[in-house]
């Protein structure tokens, strides 16, 4: 599989790299997507493996984007303006930030692309993706903590389509690996995403209003994924671990295939 990429680059002798901004990815043909499901790193650097767990995700799922920042999130300690309580340079935190209108324009595109060729809109399965990486003293009960963007048990238990996509990946990536796979249903982890502005804004709050406006429990779309992982579940280098959490994915987010091709163990041929 083939993917377009894009960057700020640098160079040092034969080397070249990506300097310090987000890299964008997508795969090269429409046929090379498998679903509606948006993947992107704020914290890469600072959560250890996050950034190679995306990528693989990406690739495994048959994703239609990857986003990965480029700077640590505590890289320039000044006071975000957007939420002063993080560092100017969090990238899930800070709407000035490249990385966060990058996340604007992947979300309009996905909202607009609604007909039935290309595949778009929320209307179908859809979901945006976010892994983090929490240490081992905090939430130590859960191995994987999946979150919304809120702590309303009853969102998880209702019996709605709107968690669907939440829950059924929660269920068959515990039932996968053996993990403690939690939401806040089932867990009382902090670690909600409740003040990240790409999931307020997946949430339905207005663009503009995402650093101090949160989302209203009655606009909660479940399609933000927001996973928190020990290190251990997200080393990038234990291909069954990296394997069981696409599966998971796969099964939680449908199909959506180009032209006549058809779904097959989750992915489109």
């Amino acid at each position: 599989m083939k993917y377009r990429y894009a960057c700020p680059r640098g160079s040092q002798g034969n080397l070249r790299f990506c300097k310090g901004s987000p890299i964008f990815a997508v795969p090269m043909q429409r046929s090379s997507i498998s679903r509606n499901l948006h993947v992107a790193a704020t914290h890469p650097l600072h959560d250890t493996y996050t950034g190679e767990q995306s990528t693989i995700l990406f690739a495994l799922t048959g994703a239609k984007s990857l986003l990965i920042a480029g700077a640590h999130r505590h890289a320039y300690r000044k006071d975000s303006d957007c939420q002063p309580q993080y560092s100017l340079t969090d990238a899930a935190h800070n709407t000035d930030l490249l990385f966060h209108k990058a996340s604007l324009r992947i979300h309009a595109w996905q909202q607009s692309n609604t007909s039935p060729s290309g595949g778009g809109g929320c209307q179908e399965s859809c979901a945006f993706l976010q892994p983090h990486g929490k240490g081992r003293t905090t939430c130590p009960d859960d191995t994987v903590f999946v979150s919304a963007g809120t702590s309303t048990q009853e969102f998880y238990t209702d019996m709605t389509a709107d968690n669907d996509i939440i829950n059924t990946f929660v269920n068959e990536l515990a039932s996968g690996t053996g993990w403690a796979v939690r939401t806040p249903a089932t867990s009382d982890c902090y670690l909600i995403g409740s003040t990240n502005v790409q999931g307020r804004i997946i949430n339905q709050v207005q663009q503009g209003s995402e650093c101090g406006t949160p989302a209203l429990e009655s606009d909660i779309s479940g399609n933000f994924l927001h996973m928190e992982s020990e290190f251990d579940a997200r080393d990038f280098r234990d291909q069954g671990q990296m394997e069981a959490l696409a599966t998971a994915l796969r099964a939680a987010i449908t199909c959506s295939c180009a032209g006549n091709m058809s779904c097959v163990d989750g992915m489109c041929i």
